[in-house]
């Protein structure tokens, strides 16, 4: 089944950006079909990591067919043990499609137009919403009850930022970003206090919840796109890291 979305072109076109890899980090990351085991059914299943967990769910209903949005080869494997994913997979027959990258853009269109219908261009647009409600709407949407925030140099919880931006946090590394509300799914120590100095608030949502709150949205597409698959959104998939 997953050999079809490039098999086909018509389907490619309707996929659009779950299949266009050229947009992926590739001098880095690995992406598209990783594992192929030449199984087929109509099932299909939506997560961020493929985990022990994720399999054990794929083989209670019976799915065959993964789209993971994280690697699940990202470096060279020197060695292969039969408890590892890889060879679980193998032995289970489970395709994994893995987009990782190649979704960036789509992830952090979506979570801009959580808030604002305005363009945005390159990881940023106008922002209309004050740092407490952005703070709010985020929880809601991820599930998460506590969220770190770095609050700009002159910004406070009903500050209303002029700008928003989302990415991922190596994106900014040396930005030049002023009067901002930065959503990120991680920033380095460094990077956080060169940003609220120039009065930006951080708002970190941890590194998978940061993909995971698109989750929902790539699951509809996928619905809408393979009318005839069963396509899942996995119930074990969660973020291992826990605030307490």
């Amino acid at each position: 089944m997953i050999k079809s979305w490039f098999n086909n072109n018509k389907l490619y076109n309707k996929t659009s950006f779950l299949t266009q890899l050229y947009v992926a980090q590739t001098e880095w990351d690995n992406v598209g079909i990783l594992i192929d085991t030449g199984s087929q059914n109509k099932n299909l299943l939506l997560t961020i990591d493929v985990t022990d967990e994720v399999i054990e769910e794929c083989l209670d209903k019976n799915i065959t067919n993964i789209v993971a949005y994280h690697p699940v080869i990202f470096s060279g494997i020197k060695k292969i043990q039969s408890s590892d994913i890889v060879a679980k997979l193998f032995k289970y027959r489970i395709n994994v499609f893995c987009p990782h990258t190649s979704w960036d853009p789509t992830i952090n269109r979506y979570i801009y137009t959580i808030f604002n219908n305005r363009p945005f261009i390159g990881n940023s647009g106008p922002n209309y919403w004050s740092i407490r409600e952005v703070i709010g709407e985020l929880k809601s949407r991820t599930g998460v009850k506590y969220l770190r925030v770095g609050l700009g140099k002159k910004h406070g919880l009903d500050t209303v930022p002029v700008s928003m931006v989302v990415g991922v946090g190596a994106a900014f590394k040396y930005h030049k970003y002023k009067n901002c509300v930065i959503i990120t799914g991680e920033m380095t120590h460094h990077v956080i206090l060169h940003s609220v100095r120039n009065n930006n608030t951080v708002i970190i949502l941890e590194h998978s919840d940061s993909e995971r709150v698109a989750l929902n949205y790539f699951w509809k597409v996928l619905c809408r796109v393979f009318p005839d698959y069963n396509v899942v959104l996995s119930q074990a998939d969660r973020d291992p890291i826990k605030i307490y």
